[in-house]
């Protein structure tokens, strides 16, 4: 295959995950809860400051496990692995790549996640429901507005969103779909296509010890525009255990947001109630009547 060929395959490439067409749900502190319905944006944060250490690289560890599942050829497989090697030295580079992470549950009312976000009586976790349809029409990184200039979209950004695979099989087969894709390409940029391309789809990959999660997620990706025309030239940062974790805004349309539910508590009518008014005062209209506690029975 000539070169200018295959250059049209790699960018071809779109590989598939599972999309979901119910409710998901954004599991959220008080704090953030208020910031959220008050602005209507979400933090999508740089995934590589997520609270998992092998965020997006998994998929590499799967590879390597399995290679000769994959790949009989011991000069592939060595090519495969020099490639892996070059792509972590290029992730040192910071106005390279990035991906940006929102992470939802599949989850409505699930004790696991709200331990994330409960830490005792007195605190309240909560869970805002969206309509990922029409989350998925809306949401968009903008620039910043202000008085004289209209609220612009970048241009460079790519979203896509989908249900996180948690099993072996499913993670191995995804693997092999790509590599199969990418057979008769010429062997000198075969791995290279391979690995970049597996690294993109690594975002929807995690281990089986997070299955309980059930995460689905919208993933935000770009390189850095230094001029900020087509993508952000910088981020904003937050703290997370004394961590500054730099994140973007994701902006979505209010209808998106189609109810919430309060995390076990000894106070549900005042969180209900509370909830209800920061609603009303902000004109999430569509959520108004989908107010709920946790119907897990814990006592604290």
């Amino acid at each position: 295959m000539i070169f200018n060929d295959s250059i049209d395959v790699y960018s071809s490439f779109d590989y598939y995950i599972e999309k979901t067409w119910k409710k998901i749900y954004h599991y959220t502190s008080p704090e953030a809860l208020i910031n959220i319905i008050k602005n209507n944006y979400i933090y999508a944060t740089n995934d590589a400051y997520l609270n998992d250490k092998t965020e997006g690289w998994h998929v590499f560890e799967v590879l390597i496990d399995n290679m000769n599942d994959f790949i009989s050829s011991e000069r592939e497989i060595k090519n495969i692995q020099n490639e892996i090697s070059k792509l972590k030295e290029k992730m040192n580079d910071p106005n390279w790549f990035n991906s940006y992470i929102i992470s939802f549950s599949l989850n409505r009312d699930s004790l696991g996640m709200w331990n994330y976000y409960t830490k005792g009586n007195d605190i309240l976790g909560y869970n805002i429901e969206f309509d990922v349809r029409k989350l998925r029409k809306n949401i968009e990184i903008i620039k910043p507005m202000n008085a004289s200039v209209e609220t612009v979209t970048y241009k460079d950004i790519k979203v896509k969103d989908g249900k996180v695979i948690y099993k072996l099989e499913d993670q191995k087969k995804l693997i092999s779909d790509t590599i199969h894709y990418f057979e008769d390409v010429d062997e000198k940029i075969r791995a290279y296509y391979i690995v970049r391309k597996l690294w993109e789809q690594g975002r929807f990959i995690k281990k089986p010890c997070f299955e309980n999660e059930n995460e689905y997620r919208f993933l935000f990706s770009f390189i850095h525009d230094k001029k900020g025309e087509k993508t952000p030239s910088k981020d904003e940062y937050r703290t997370v255990k004394g961590l500054l974790i730099p994140f973007q805004k994701a902006n979505f349309l209010k209808e998106s947001v189609t109810g919430v539910t309060c995390s076990p508590s000894l106070e549900s009518e005042k969180a209900m109630k509370s909830v209800e008014s920061i609603l009303q005062e902000y004109g999430y209209n569509d959520a108004l009547n989908n107010i709920m506690m946790s119907e897990i029975p814990v006592r604290y």
